[in-house]
């Protein structure tokens, strides 16, 4: 099971769902510290399968010196579109995922 974090997002227009990511790989250094790859721009439906593959992807907010803050866990809306949306550890739906900065 791997880790990923969402950074930034953009919606769609239309209906303010999230169309695409800036999605980046968690990873543990040797000394057992982890950290954020390089992001890179993925639709919203990749995210879905990586979440339905039984990977964790986090709603991170990253600062001016590369730290990271994970902020709530990213879920996906069942329906005919996986739409997704984020969530506390308690399982309550939040807006850290539409209050990322967008691009």
């Amino acid at each position: 099971m791997s880790h990923f974090g969402i950074s930034a997002v953009r919606r769609y227009p239309q209906n303010g769902e999230i169309a695409e990511v800036c999605l980046h790989e968690v990873v543990q250094l040797p000394d057992q510290a982890f950290e954020l790859r390089r992001g890179a721009l993925k639709p919203y439906h990749e995210v879905a399968n990586l979440i339905g593959g039984g990977d964790t992807v986090w709603v991170v907010k990253i600062d001016a010196a590369g730290d990271y803050q994970r902020v709530g866990i990213v879920g996906v809306k069942p329906g005919q579109h996986e739409f997704l949306f984020s969530h506390d550890k308690d399982g309550k739906q939040t807006s850290v995922l539409t209050d990322l900065p967008t691009f």
